[in-house]
């Protein structure tokens, strides 16, 4: 189980180590690494940045404040979502299937 985690916990340990260290510019509240995705503008889509929980100020990568944006439309984050369900879905039923062979011989 753990093999299988490893990436994620890979991601989850860069995305802390990325953020550590940098604050907000305009209240010097500590950024965290995390963001809920609807909460995010187009631009921190594509570039990646934070928002201040303090203050709701909008910082590229390198903390450094940037004006606010457009948003997605839900309907863009609602086929982004479905999408990444159904990549996960595949994947584990090809699991499955490559791996059911060796466990009926086991029977």
């Amino acid at each position: 189980m753990l093999i299988l985690l490893s990436p994620l916990i890979a991601y989850l340990l860069y995305k802390v180590k990325q953020a550590q260290g940098k604050c907000c510019p305009s209240c010097g509240t500590p950024l965290i690494p995390f963001q809920h995705p609807a909460s995010k503008t187009i631009q921190q889509w594509k570039q990646g940045g934070y928002r201040c929980r303090n203050c709701g100020c909008l910082t590229d990568l390198d903390a450094k404040e940037i004006p606010d944006g457009p948003y997605p439309k839900r309907r863009t984050l609602l086929l982004v979502l479905i999408g990444l369900n159904l990549l996960l879905m595949i994947s584990f039923l090809s699991l499955v299937f490559f791996f059911l062979p060796f466990l009926r011989a086991f029977r």
